[in-house]
């Protein structure tokens, strides 16, 4: 389920899309019915993911800096260009990964509650039968 959802598929059934655009996740998956939107403040762990995906890349930048410049003390090592590729990292890092931290969110959510939507009104997704084994 983890891998279906780093790759925007279903967790459930692995169809795909189940965006309508970079930005808009669908109600439920249009194969097997899954719900996505479990409940209001569902997706502050997908915001948690992307924010340390956003920090990672930020460490990514500045660690190289700071190990450059303590081990070569006399070397006048310029801090702007690492800087400047920290602060793109910052803003697109996030937009790149949005719909990843979204269905990734989804597939572990998934994953702790063993493929069942929070809400028992809703119909339990059935796989279907080329995946059923």
């Amino acid at each position: 389920m983890i891998l279906r959802g780093l790759v925007r598929r279903c967790p459930f059934c692995g169809h795909r899309p189940i965006f309508d655009s970079w930005f808009k996740l669908k109600e439920s998956c249009p194969h097997c019915g899954h719900r996505f939107n479990q409940e209001e403040g569902f997706y502050i762990g997908a915001y948690a993911i992307n924010f340390a995906v956003a920090e990672g890349l930020l460490l990514a930048c500045i660690i190289p800096y700071i190990i450059i410049s303590s081990s070569n003390p006399s070397l006048k090592l310029d801090a702007l260009p690492f800087a400047l590729v920290a602060l793109v990292l910052a803003i697109v890092g996030p937009i790149f990964f949005y719909p990843f931290s979204r269905s990734l969110w989804i597939a572990l959510d998934m994953t702790l509650r063993g493929g069942r939507n929070l809400d028992d009104s809703w119909k339990e997704p059935e796989l279907p039968e080329e995946k059923r084994s």
